[in-house]
């Protein structure tokens, strides 16, 4: 078994990360598996912890396991990226809601099941993730699930990067919670356009509420009618039209039964490199972190990335 280097965030997922580090711990140490903790500190640690890892690991042929939230596996990747280490393999153990990076790759949500998937594993295998440049602001990076500008960037501004209503959180309503922040931001919405550039042609969208980028089908533990999958490369740009409330609650509600959600004001591209701009500027989140408002001139595409799992 390899060496595990285990980055774990105790304020992510409502602080369930803390059940599911003891769980983790307890499972190591029975097995006698050697490892080390680093344990987040604060607000874009678990970077400067990851980079870390993939710069100075003693031990090369190590995992990188990391204990938190699709943004904290976000942030764990772009730091192992920036510090130059392309072959070290990450292992995920999801705690709280926005794990649907979790459900896309097999990882089991609970945190006893997915470390034995790690114990479990015998070699890495090859997932896709997305990579974005940034080009007006020339910033570059990465997501495991989603990118997105307009109403979903808008949730995750309202609720402060994250999904709010703890309680809740607590008792597995994050569809609900989701859908009515949805339709909360719908009511302060302020449509705009795109351009969207796929295999040498360019289509200008207007009236648009949604741009995202996913690099599989989940989203909020719903399950979309999305061509892209973990295993292979390729990513799906969504775009939603202004609708009225109605058609917004239609469409929700087709989303939320997994039934095919087919009309004239929902568009999807699909290919393995994407790019949109935008002419005004507009708020953006890369798996749940805040981008800023701004001019996006947003190339897309996907990379691989090895998971212990």
């Amino acid at each position: 078994m390899p060496y595990l280097y285990v980055i774990f965030n105790p304020g992510a997922g409502s602080r369930t990360a803390n059940s599911a580090w003891q769980v983790v711990k307890e499972k190591l140490v029975a097995t006698g598996t050697e490892f080390a903790v680093r344990v987040v500190q604060h607000h874009g640690h678990t970077e400067q912890l990851a980079q870390q890892v993939g710069k100075f690991a003693a031990h090369k042929d190590g995992v990188m396991v990391v204990i938190g939230r699709d943004g904290t596996l976000n942030q764990a990747v772009n730091g192992l990226r920036k510090s130059g280490n392309t072959i070290m393999p990450v292992a995920y153990i999801p705690a709280g809601n926005d794990i649907d990076f979790a459900t896309a790759a097999g990882i089991s949500t609970d945190a006893g099941e997915a470390i034995d998937q790690v114990l479990a594993a015998t070699t890495a295998r090859t997932v896709y993730i997305g990579h974005y440049n940034e080009k007006t602001y020339s910033s570059s990076g990465y997501f495991v699930s989603t990118l997105g500008v307009g109403l979903d960037a808008a949730v995750v501004y309202a609720s402060g990067g994250a999904t709010s209503m703890r309680l809740l959180h607590r008792k597995h309503f994050h569809r609900g919670i989701r859908v009515a922040q949805l339709i909360s931001a719908f009511f302060n919405r302020q449509p705009f356009s795109a351009a969207i550039y796929l295999k040498g042609k360019n289509e200008l969208l207007g009236n648009l509420l949604i741009c995202t980028a996913m690099v599989h089908p989940y989203y909020a533990g719903m399950k979309l009618n999305n061509a892209s999958e973990l295993a292979k490369p390729g990513l799906d740009l969504l775009t939603v039209q202004n609708v009225n409330l109605i058609h917004l609650l239609y469409l929700l509600l087709r989303v939320v039964i997994g039934k095919p959600v087919q009309t004239s004001a929902v568009h999807k591209y699909q290919g393995q490199n994407l790019r949109f701009t935008t002419n005004t500027l507009e708020f953006g989140h890369v798996d749940g972190h805040e981008l800023g408002s701004r001019l996006f001139d947003m190339e897309l595409t996907t990379v691989p990335l090895l998971l212990w799992q």
